[in-house]
C-alpha cells in the first residue's frame, strides 16, 4: 500500500492530520537535514499505523516535501 505524506520539518507540535485513507499530513519537530525529518515521519506514521518502521520505505521525495511512503 501507498500512502502520499506531506511532511512539515521544524514545527512546534508533532502531528498527524489524515485526508483519506492514504493521504496525510505529518507534521514533526526535526528539522530537514541529515534526514532527520525523514526518519521522524516514518517513525510517525509506523506509530499510528501500529507497523514497524523497518516495514515503511520512501519511494518517491526523500528531498521533497512531497511523499510516497511504501508499506512493504
Amino acid at each position: 500500500m501507498k500512502f502520499f505524506i506531506t511532511a512539515k520539518p521544524n514545527a512546534k507540535n508533532p502531528e498527524i492530520e489524515k485526508f483519506s485513507d492514504n493521504t496525510f499530513l505529518i507534521k514533526v519537530k526535526e528539522p530537514a537535514k541529515n534526514n532527520l525529518a525523514n526518519q521522524a515521519v516514518l517513525k510517525s506514521l509506523a506509530g499510528y499505523l501500529k507497523v514497524p518502521v523497518s516495514n515503511l520505505k520512501i519511494i518517491s521525495g526523500r528531498t521533497s516535501r512531497k511523499k510516497i511512503i511504501q508499506l512493504v
